[in-house]
């Protein structure tokens, strides 16, 4: 299942940016070449950069780090509450106030990264073994229709965005 499988009933308007900004591989190929294009990226920035932001208010890379791997662990969440055909509407979440109180500012970058990669592998393991009525569901998340594996999609496209800002405003 590729990328371009994705019907338009299966995210909101909102995802469109990331979807497009996701690889045209299949779901788990997507998945662990965003890893490594995510962890190259981290890995070639110098650690005197890792706490620079290029404005106040703007978060620094581990502040991006983290919020990637909350926003992962969120959607990963509402991927198998949607999967295991749950039909509450999921709430959403306030990433302004995850990132204010994450304490990532603080943490090593080699912390994150270990984060990061338990979560991605994690995340790998559970899309890898959803079956395909189990990917096509369609729940709400933030009283928008989603399926997994758009979200798995969307993960992709939403590292994109960052590691792409990061670069344009950081570097």
């Amino acid at each position: 299942m590729f990328r371009k499988d994705l019907k338009e009933t299966e995210y909101h308007s909102y995802h469109k940016t990331y979807l497009d900004l996701a690889p045209e591989l299949t779901l788990l190929e997507a998945l662990k070449h965003s890893e490594e294009e995510v962890l190259n990226f981290i890995t070639s920035v110098p650690i005197e950069k890792h706490a620079y932001s290029y404005a106040p208010g703007k978060w620094n890379l581990k502040e991006i780090f983290s919020h990637i791997i909350d926003t992962e662990r969120i959607f990963v969440y509402r991927a198998l509450r949607i999967a295991r055909m749950d039909e509450s509407s999921l709430l959403g979440y306030d990433h302004e106030e995850f990132v204010k109180t994450s304490g990532a500012a603080s943490r090593s970058t080699e912390s994150l990264i270990q984060e990061y990669e338990a979560q991605r592998s994690s995340t790998i393991i559970f899309f890898k073994n959803l079956e395909e009525e189990m990917l096509l569901k369609i729940g709400k998340a933030n009283e928008q229709s989603l399926s997994p594996r758009a979200i798995a999609f969307i993960l992709c496209g939403h590292e994109k965005h960052h590691l792409n800002v990061f670069e344009e405003r950081y570097t």
